[in-house]
């Protein structure tokens, strides 16, 4: 039975399916709000199990006896898939084949993702159950042509049976005295990336264009904890993140208290990182009032998430003029540098394109610190692309109660040399009590742009401090996380020596039309690079398993 307020004719055709229980059994589940910074229980028996699952593998990868191994010590591996939109995800692809190909990719235990990355994370984690192969051999056909071609948006339209546009008018004549989330160009663009790289497309013999297949089950985010649950893939994190501008009222003057705060996408949960407030993920989407369901839907589309975790182009003023500015050459930037100066504060809140907003789970939700009732004030939720803060996912792999050891760090981000995600990241590990940051790195810094560039190295390891830690000083000397840095940039041993992914125009962020041959060129340098920096890697790997090591036995009094 549909509540009140649903109860109208036009429910029948366009809702039904969101309260059918054979579509959505979690309908006879009934939830509620998780508050905490722990990781839940489903996640903690997952790197039990992860980790009993890649004993073997890790062995062979550092080369030691499987027996001389013992699941505890064995690192916790997390890939940091960076934004980049289509660049990103065809140099993701071509990274995790040359890390499957070499092992390593069996070893990981978190897949974490921003932005265009997410989309490579995504299909490994659905239809190609890990493998990237499989999604090489889908995104050839799906890239051939663009998804907003005027044939792809007629075929969706058509597809959907117009269903957008009469929820649109519907909602606006239904729900007068009920807040509801609006439908946005996110939803849209979410909805026709899902087409794109999570219907499977099938390269058939004729000319006829590739043959689309999907299993119906990946449309639920949830349903990606199949292989999760028994540790035969990593757990994949999607991020996105809420602007959170100081003021309820909207006042541009106070827009220097604005920040951004980062929630994560699970198989097992959706949440705020900076508040510990968690919702199972197969109940994300549901009106909550004070921690409790107020009536039941099925779960958000995970189209939805995929367009809220890459919705770049809600960015606000502030930050696309700064796009702007880091696409320049350094004496344009030269000459903007007074106007910058001259930017009102309003413009870091204002957003032209509103993002992606649905009901706030943690809504009203009994609090006692006021970071928590703020997040609970208001009964919708806005999320937006996560690199408006960090083009690479530090949050959910630093997260102290995680125990991330080995970050590796995939970086296909525009203008790689003059980005302060690493800056950024320390603030974060400050501001939270991380205290196994790496205090002090910067892969940017002269003396390492020198080593990356005339030496040719792909991979840059930082796995102990330079500077001094300004937190607290902790009661024992805690184990630093090891930081892999590996930068999309041309290498001179590469088959195409001249390929650079910052100059040609085909791996611009928003170009989603391409050839085969240019899908095989981007996805062959990152895996390239890849394979030429596997030895770091490796002995990395092994360095920070030691050390894991020696730190439980010296605990165990061993």
């Amino acid at each position: 039975m549909l509540p009140p307020q649903l109860q109208k004719a036009w429910v029948a055709e366009c809702a039904q399916a969101c309260i059918d229980k054979e579509i959505h059994p979690e309908l006879l589940q009934t939830t509620s709000v998780r508050l905490g910074q722990d990781i839940c229980k489903q996640e903690a028996e997952f790197q039990q199990k992860r980790a009993r699952h890649i004993h073997r593998s890790f062995a062979e990868f550092i080369g030691e006896p499987v027996e001389s191994i013992d699941p505890r010590d064995i690192p916790l591996i997390g890939i940091a898939g960076s934004g980049g939109g289509f660049r990103a995800m065809v140099a993701t692809l071509g990274s995790y084949r040359a890390m499957h190909l070499a092992g390593l990719a069996q070893c990981v235990t978190y897949d974490a993702a921003v932005s265009g990355s997410s989309w490579a994370i995504a299909a490994l984690h659905t239809y190609a159950n890990g493998n990237p192969l499989k999604v090489l051999d889908s995104v050839h056909e799906a890239m051939k042509t663009s998804m907003f071609s005027t044939a792809n948006l007629s075929e969706f339209i058509t597809e959907n049976d117009g269903m957008a546009k009469r929820l649109l008018s519907a909602a606006k004549a239904v729900f007068k005295t009920v807040s509801v989330p609006p439908l946005s160009i996110v939803d849209l663009y979410g909805a026709l990336l899902f087409r794109k790289l999570i219907v499977q497309h099938l390269k058939q013999d004729d000319d006829k264009g590739p043959s689309l297949q999907l299993d119906s089950r990946w449309v639920r985010l949830s349903a990606q904890s199949a292989a999760v649950d028994q540790g035969q893939l990593p757990m994949p994190l999607y991020t996105a993140v809420r602007h959170f501008i100081g003021s309820d009222d909207n006042d541009p003057d106070k827009a220097q208290l604005s920040k951004y705060q980062w929630f994560e996408f699970s198989p097992y949960e959706v949440g705020s990182i900076d508040h510990g407030a968690w919702i199972p993920s197969w109940a994300f989407g549901r009106p909550m009032v004070d921690g409790h369901e107020q009536f039941k839907i099925g779960e958000v589309h995970f189209g939805g998430i995929l367009g809220a975790a890459s919705s770049a182009f809600c960015a606000s003023v502030k930050a696309m003029i700064m796009e702007i500015y880091m696409a320049v050459p350094a004496a344009v930037r030269s000459a903007m540098d007074p106007l910058l100066d001259r930017i009102e504060h309003g413009t870091e809140i204002a957003h032209p394109i509103p993002p992606y907003t649905l009901y706030n789970p943690f809504y009203q939700i009994a609090s006692s610190t006021a970071e928590l009732a703020e997040l609970g004030s208001k009964p919708l939720l806005s999320l937006m692309d996560a690199g408006m803060d960090n083009n690479l996912p530090f949050a959910p792999l630093l997260r102290p109660e995680r125990g991330v050891d080995v970050i590796v760090c995939l970086d296909a981000s525009a203008n790689i040399e003059i980005m302060p995600w690493f800056a950024r990241a320390e603030a974060w590990a400050s501001d939270h009590g991380v205290e196994r940051w790496p205090w002090g790195v910067r892969p940017v810094r002269q003396s390492m742009n020198k080593r990356i560039r005339d030496d040719n190295i792909r991979c840059v390891v930082f796995d102990q401090p330079v500077a001094l830690s300004p937190l607290p000083k902790p009661k024992s000397l805690p184990r630093p996380v090891t930081v892999l840095y590996l930068p999309l940039l041309p290498n001179p041993n590469f088959r195409n020596p001249g390929f650079d992914p910052e100059t040609a125009d085909f791996c611009g962020t928003f170009n989603d039309k391409w050839s085969s041959e240019q899908v095989d060129l981007l996805a062959d340098l990152a895996s390239f690079n890849m394979t030429q920096e596997i030895e770091r890697i490796r002995e990395a790997v092994k360095v920070a398993y030691k050390r894991k090591r020696a730190h439980r036995l010296y605990h165990e009094g061993l």
